[in-house]
């Protein structure tokens, strides 16, 4: 993904290139590291990782909505956006993005596809462990000592990984469908050759993969939900 939206230009900053092409590259580095933590038994950091991954896609979202409605207003520079950017402002508060996210998004009934109570405990469970709000959070980063629902952290883990991703997914379809373009269309033209009828709308293969995977095993409504809402050929 962060390749594939490297050539496509975002606007909202005085940037030339697109910054969230390495919004992506992170999520997938977060993603590679929570694994290894996971893997070394490391569960307190896997969480805090977790907690670092879901505001990455807060903020990604954040960004291409505020984009969207501010670009309807003519406006090409978004101070808050091009600040974070360049380095000159932070942004609010998560809590503060989620609200706008909420109030602004084109298609708010995608919420509907998701579990608000899992939603709700996962920042809880990731603030918990953060904090070290117990004792026992502590006790989770050491895979020496024995913990009977150690599994039950993992699982819970992979749970919420699920989730978010699908929830990211699903705004990223809807929001910034081209991002899933496949490469025949450019390679062709790069080749000086007549590009294939209808490859514009042609998708990734991995992204064709996770709209099966999302129709076949974990929400079919939501599966044709982004289907009847998506100019590419899913």
């Amino acid at each position: 993904m962060s390749e594939s939206c490297l050539s496509q230009m975002e606007g909202g900053t005085t940037q030339k290139f697109n910054y969230h092409s390495y919004i992506f590259s992170t999520m997938e580095s977060t993603l590679e590291a929570l694994s290894l933590l996971l893997k070394n038994g490391y569960v307190n950091d896997a969480f805090t990782l977790l907690r670092k991954y879901i505001d990455l896609t807060i903020i990604n979202v954040y960004f291409l909505v505020k984009i969207d409605k501010e670009q309807n207003m003519e406006r090409i520079i978004i101070q808050e956006i091009d600040g974070w950017v360049n380095g000159i402002n932070t942004l609010d508060k998560i809590s503060k993005l989620r609200e706008y996210i909420s109030d602004n998004f084109q298609y708010p009934q995608i919420e509907d596809f998701f579990d608000d109570v899992q939603l709700k405990s996962i920042r809880d469970t990731t603030n918990d462990f953060t904090h070290y709000n117990t004792n026992e959070k502590i006790i989770a980063n050491d895979s020496r000592f024995h913990m009977k629902n150690r599994r039950e952290y993992y699982d819970e883990i992979y749970s919420n990984i699920e989730m978010v991703f699908t929830r990211h997914f699903a705004f990223l379809s809807l929001l910034r469908p081209y991002y899933f373009r496949s490469s025949d269309l450019i390679d062709h033209l790069d080749m000086g050759l007549e590009p294939p009828e209808g490859s514009q709308t042609w998708v990734m293969s991995s992204i064709t993969q996770t709209y099966e995977w999302i129709r076949e095993e974990y929400n079919s409504e939501l599966y044709e939900f982004l289907k009847s809402n998506s100019c590419m050929d899913i």
